[in-house]
């Protein structure tokens, strides 16, 4: 692109302010209407790491991202990073050094929330061993998937991080209040540690009137593409013999009465996994990107029939949610999986990624409305469409002309 950095990111900020208005403007209108009596929500996490910009220090800036989508109309209700931009860090670390710490706990210090320099420092001073074994000992968590900060990591010059569980909490926060007017709320989330708390911290009511429940989803990692076909076949020839036709040949309602009816017989078979309190049951509907799916239930429901029980694990899929990183992830090379170094084992650099961590946030927000507003599945529908927020796929000049 033949324009000065300094274009780049005025355009940038520009567009980034006229996404937020635009995405403002449609989505109040979901506190305001009744607008689905069932969404199924999915929600996992992205790690995006920045690139260093000094070559003495090759320490990386390692964000967070959590994001909710809904698996009916693939509408994505927010991304949100670990990271405030707004915050001075200099004045926080002053704030902070007033108050002993051997007298007021973490949580009641001032800015509890954000990673101030002497408690990184503390964490680089546990071993790796150790800060993964106590990771481990979390209820419901994927040690491997947690915030772990070591020697390859910083915080941010500009701006502040937050400690993740607040970010987590924030974003079924607002998750919730944008589904407030929706009947049934059916919640699928990625194995990770504190989202099962910030879900439930969200969620306290309708879990306990029963409008919302949520499940674990896993899959299997590190299969080839033959392998996961071989799955999938596996899949059809079950259906098959259950059915009496191929899945293929069935309608839509054919389907799902024959995956409720493999539900209903792989109940009395769930099972504990390690590092896990829960009992896990084998979902029968393999595809692709979901092979070998194993479904946890965290909200109550063992007082319920078996078919009503079934009913509730057969929507417990993370597909839209992914299939949004996924696309993140190919579309735009600033958001693209970092390359590691080959003398570092966690340290990562790549040419696109951004040296402000600023930019992640407006960038994926700008992606966020485009995907929702702009594009187009195969039937020419739009996920904000097929939720009620569209009559029409919206035009990009409908965005950046957007008038406050």
């Amino acid at each position: 692109m033949d324009i000065s950095s300094k274009t780049y990111f005025d355009k940038l900020n520009w567009l980034y302010e006229q996404s937020l208005a635009f995405a403002r403007e449609r989505e109040i209108r979901l506190l305001k209407t009744s607008y689905a009596q069932k969404v199924d929500i999915c929600t996992d996490r992205q790690v995006h790491i920045s690139s260093w910009s000094v070559r003495k220090d090759k320490r990386n800036i390692e964000l967070w991202a959590i994001g909710s989508a809904d698996n009916i109309s693939g509408y994505v209700f927010g991304v949100h990073f670990n990271y405030d931009p707004l915050i001075d860090r200099t004045a926080a670390e002053i704030d902070a050094s007033a108050v002993n710490p051997k007298i007021t706990p973490p949580h009641l210090q001032p800015h509890a929330r954000l990673w101030l320099q002497r408690y990184h420092n503390e964490e680089l001073s546990m071993s790796t061993h150790e800060h993964i074994k106590g990771l481990s000992k979390l209820e419901n968590s994927s040690f491997e998937q947690a915030e772990i900060l070591d020697g390859t990591t910083k915080l941010p010059d500009k701006g502040a991080l937050v400690h993740s569980e607040y970010t987590m909490y924030a974003h079924f926060l607002l998750v919730a209040r944008l589904l407030g007017n929706v009947k049934q709320v059916h919640y699928s989330l990625d194995r990770e540690a504190g989202i099962r708390n910030a879900f439930m911290l969200a969620n306290k009511e309708r879990v306990s009137n029963g409008s919302a429940h949520a499940f674990y989803v896993k899959n299997r990692t590190g299969l080839t593409v033959d392998e996961k076909k071989e799955i999938v076949k596996d899949f059809y020839k079950a259906f098959r013999v259950i059915a009496g036709k191929s899945f293929r040949s069935a309608t839509g309602t054919e389907r799902y009465n024959t995956i409720i009816s493999m539900l209903r017989q792989n109940i009395p078979q769930a099972k504990l996994i390690p590092f896990s309190k829960q009992m896990w049951l084998r979902h029968p509907h393999f595809t692709m990107p979901e092979p070998e799916k194993l479904v946890a239930a965290l909200t109550p429901i063992t007082h319920l029939s078996i078919q009503e029980q079934s009913e509730l694990y057969k929507p417990s899929s993370l597909a839209a949610i992914d299939r949004f990183f996924m696309f993140v992830r190919r579309r735009v090379s600033l958001l693209e999986r970092s390359k590691s170094v080959a003398s570092s084992e966690r340290r990562k650099w790549h040419g696109y990624s951004a040296y402000d961590p600023y930019s992640y946030l407006k960038v994926m927000e700008i992606v966020r409305l485009f995907y929702n507003y702009c594009l187009k599945a195969k039937d020419g529908t739009t996920a904000a469409m097929r939720l009620g927020l569209a009559k029409r796929p919206i035009r990009l000049e409908s965005i950046v002309y957007f008038e406050k």
